[in-house]
């Protein structure tokens, strides 16, 4: 479940856009954030569990993880949804 998690924290950073808001006003931080997802990759729920203490980018985060496709779980996985725990980080550029 480990490479699992690894393979949606990778897939969210690379869909991560972060705001022009953000950007302009040189904010970064990271969020954490438990998503439920199920067998065959599909989102069932996204919470911030620890905001980054700048709203608009845990609204940010938590957009991006809502976007994002997740593969199915591999045969070795759970036949049940799982819950794993993120962190999203967001710098401006």
């Amino acid at each position: 479940m480990e490479v699992y998690a690894g393979v949606v924290h990778d897939a969210v950073q690379t869909n991560l856009q972060v705001p022009d808001t953000v950007a302009m006003m040189h904010l970064s931080g990271v969020t954490k954030i438990a998503l439920s997802v199920a067998p065959n990759g599909n989102l069932l729920s996204a919470t911030v569990i620890k905001s980054s203490g700048i709203s608009l980018i845990d609204k940010a985060a938590l957009a991006t993880v809502r976007a994002t496709h997740f593969p199915p779980f591999s045969g070795k996985m759970p036949k049940h949804p799982i819950t794993i725990e993120i962190s999203v980080s967001m710098k401006s550029q």
